[in-house]
C-alpha cells in the first residue's frame, strides 16, 4: 500500500490564505468605521485588492485538495462528508451569525437567517459555491474524470468565468434576466466561479508537475502576476468603494497570486509548524467565526491605526488567536465537529 506524501506546504498555503481573508476584512473595518478621504480609499482599494485571493484561493485550495487525492474515483460518503463538515458548520455558524445580527438590528430571526443563510448574502456565501462543486465533483468522477485534468476545459472556463461576469455587469439584459431568475444571491452562481474549480482541479492532478515548474520558472510567473495585475488595474473602470472578488478582470491576477503563494509556501518546512498545523486545521472555523468578533475587537485595536505595523501584526493576531481559542475548547466536546468541521480533531 502506497503512503501518500506529506504536503506541508499546503497547510502554510491554507494559513497564508486565511491570513489575507482577515487582513481584507480589517482594512473593510477600518473603512466602515472611519471617514477615510478619497485619497485614503483609493489606497486601500489597492492594497485590498492586491491580497484579494483570499476567498478564491480557498476556493482554489477545495478543488486542488479533491483531485490530488482522489485521481480517478471519489469514496463512498464523499456527499455525506461534505455534508456533515461543510454544510452542517455552515448553517450552524449561520444560525448564530443570524441570532446575532437579528438581536443587533431588533428583527426576527427567520428574517434574518433567511436572507443570511438561505439566500446567501453574508461573507460565508462562499461555502454555498463550494458545495456547488462538490456537487459537480460528484457528476464528473461519474462521467469522466479526466475532464478535470483537461486543458481545454481549463481555458474554456476561465473564458465562460470571465464573459459571465462582464455580461452580469455591464449587459443589462443578462443582469435583469438573473436577478429575476436565479433564486439567491447572485455571487453564489456557479458560473462565477467556475474558471477557479478548473484551476484547482488541475494543479491538484498535475501537482508535483506543477512544483517542478515553478521551481524553474518563477520569474516568468512573477512577470505574469505583475502584467496581470496590470490588466485588472488598465483594463476596467474601478469603483473604490467596491472591493471584490467576483469580478472577470482579477480572474488571471488570482490564479497567477495563488500560484505564487505556493512557491512561497514551499520555502517553509518547520517554521512555527506547531502552530501552522494549529491555524490550518481551525482555517474553515477561523474563516466563519472571525467576521463575527472582529468588531469587537477592532474597537480596542483601533487606537493602533496611526502606525499600521503594529495594528494589522496585533488586530491578526487577537483574531486568530481568540477563534483557536474557543475552538480550542469546543474541541473537548465531539459534537462540535459539526460546527467546527473535523480538521481540529486530526490535531
Amino acid at each position: 500500500m502506497s503512503v501518500k506524501p506529506r504536503r506541508i506546504e499546503l497547510n502554510y498555503l491554507r494559513v497564508f490564505l486565511c491570513m489575507l481573508i482577515i487582513t481584507t476584512h480589517i482594512l473593510t473595518e477600518y473603512a466602515v468605521s472611519n471617514e477615510p478621504d478619497d485619497f485614503q480609499i483609493k489606497v486601500l482599494y489597492w492594497i485590498r485588492m492586491i491580497v484579494i485571493v483570499g476567498t478564491p484561493g480557498f476556493i482554489i485550495l477545495s478543488q486542488l485538495l479533491v483531485t490530488l487525492n482522489y485521481k480517478e474515483t471519489l469514496p463512498r460518503n464523499y456527499l455525506i462528508s461534505r455534508v456533515q463538515f461543510i454544510l452542517l458548520p455552515y448553517l450552524v455558524m449561520g444560525m448564530f451569525y443570524s441570532y446575532s445580527e437579528s438581536e443587533d438590528r431588533n428583527i426576527s430571526f427567520m428574517s434574518q437567517f433567511y436572507e443570511n443563510i438561505i439566500l446567501g448574502n453574508w461573507y460565508g456565501y462562499f461555502v454555498i459555491v463550494i458545495m456547488q462543486f462538490y456537487l459537480l465533483n460528484y457528476l464528473i468522477y461519474k462521467i469522466n474524470p479526466a475532464i478535470l485534468g483537461s486543458k481545454l476545459a481549463l481555458i474554456l472556463s476561465i473564458i465562460v468565468n470571465a464573459v459571465y461576469l462582464y455580461a452580469y455587469e455591464f449587459v443589462e439584459p443578462v443582469k435583469t434576466f438573473m436577478d429575476a431568475h436565479y433564486p439567491i444571491s447572485f455571487n453564489t452562481f456557479i458560473l462565477g466561479w467556475i474558471s477557479y474549480y478548473f484551476i484547482g482541479s488541475y494543479i491538484g492532478l498535475n501537482y508535483d508537475a506543477i512544483l517542478e515548474f515553478l521551481e524553474k520558472h518563477l520569474t516568468l510567473l512573477l512577470v505574469g502576476t505583475v502584467l496581470s495585475f496590470l490588466l485588472f488595474i488598465f483594463g476596467r473602470e474601478h469603483d473604490y468603494w467596491n472591493v471584490t472578488s467576483y469580478n472577470f478582470a482579477t480572474i488571471l491576477y488570482t490564479a497567477c497570486l495563488f500560484l505564487l503563494l505556493i512557491k512561497f509556501s514551499t520555502i517553509f518546512k518547520t517554521f512555527m509548524a506547531n502552530t501552522v498545523a494549529q491555524v490550518s486545521a481551525y482555517s474553515f472555523f477561523i474563516y466563519l467565526l472571525h467576521p463575527i468578533i472582529l468588531d469587537a475587537i477592532f474597537s480596542y485595536t483601533q487606537r493602533f491605526q496611526g502606525h499600521t505595523l503594529i495594528f494589522i501584526p496585533i488586530t491578526l493576531l487577537i483574531v486568530i488567536g481568540c477563534c483557536i481559542g474557543i475552538g480550542s475548547v469546543l474541541k473537548e466536546f465531539p459534537i462540535f465537529k459539526y460546527v467546527m468541521g473535523k480538521q481540529p480533531y486530526r490535531l
